[in-house]
């Protein structure tokens, strides 16, 4: 599919990009000098490798990223090779079918927050949603239900903040969040949700939502959502340490001379409000966010 010549400025995960894509989800941002560009190419590298940095499945395909003396390859297998320069300025999409939607969805996903990572962010692997006080983050293991309570936080008034990511940085204002695309990934099996469909992929539609602003903002409050069976419906407030939100983090081996840095900004976040949500495995998602009330902030309902 041929792209349009304009060149757009967007940002997601804290990084300032340009690009000639058309990518949903992203607010155009005017004035904003830009720090990467993004870019389409018709072939992938020759296959050198370099150093096995993360090797997963995503999507039913398999992901693998390698650092090269030259910068860093991610490849979707069957689907996209993308290469990020050494000077983290300069980000090449080499997509199998130019016109699918599913390279482009793992580039503003996987692709940016690791991007983001490695220019300086640290990240929190929690949904959010954002109020009038500030981010409200839901962490929980895989499956474990923070897309589907983020979404149950949009429809009483909260506006999407991030899906998945929360990408952190220290500013002169403080720790502050930066948001990630509009877009979530959301379970086939869940009724009547708001937003544009765009695809469905491996049992999961991909949903473009009204367009966040890119402002970065503070973190209100923590939840630690826990579910299990037989599990009781309550809320508390805990005490927390870096260690204990540590391990919602993501991170990249390669990375270690910034352990310390790392560890110095989750020990502040874990002076934000961390509160323990606890609820069994087939308690309704509703149920669970009435208890999460006093939390939030008073905003206007989402228009149905």
């Amino acid at each position: 599919m041929p792209e349009a010549s304009r060149t757009r400025t967007n940002a997601a995960f804290g990084v300032v990009f340009e690009s000639e894509l058309e990518l949903p989800g992203l607010t155009p941002l005017a004035g904003r000098e830009s720090s990467l560009r993004v870019r389409l190419t018709d072939g992938a590298r020759a296959p050198r490798r370099g150093v096995l940095i993360w090797e997963t499945t995503i999507d039913g395909l398999v992901y693998r990223m390698w650092q090269q003396p030259d910068g860093y390859l991610m490849v979707h297998e069957g689907s996209c090779e993308y290469f990020l320069s050494a000077a983290l300025d300069e980000l090449s999409c080499a997509p199998r079918d130019p016109a699918a939607l599913g390279w482009r969805r793992f580039l503003l996903d996987t692709v940016l927050w690791s991007t983001s990572l490695l220019r300086g962010h640290e990240l929190l692997h929690a949904g959010a949603a954002s109020g009038p006080g500030g981010v409200v983050a839901v962490a929980s293991g895989t499956g474990g239900g923070k897309t589907s309570l983020v979404l149950e936080l949009m429809r009483r008034g909260l506006s999407l903040f991030s899906d998945d990511i929360v990408a952190l940085r220290r500013h002169e204002d403080g720790l502050l969040a930066h948001p990630g695309p509009a877009l979530m990934n959301i379970p086939a099996a869940v009724a009547d949700a708001p937003g544009q469909e765009l695809a469905s992929f491996d049992g999961e539609c991909w949903v473009a939502f009204e367009q966040v602003d890119p402002t970065p903002r503070p973190v209100e409050a923590i939840c630690l959502l826990e579910r299990g069976e037989g599990a009781e419906l309550g809320l508390e407030r805990i005490e927390t340490t870096a260690l204990d939100l540590l391990r919602h983090s993501v991170g990249f081996d390669v990375l270690r001379a910034r352990r310390r840095a790392r560890f110095e900004l989750f020990a502040e976040l874990a002076t934000v409000p961390v509160w323990r949500l606890t609820a069994g495995l087939d308690e309704e998602t509703a149920r669970i966010a009435d208890v999460l009330e006093p939390l939030l902030a008073a905003a206007p309902p989402v228009p149905a």
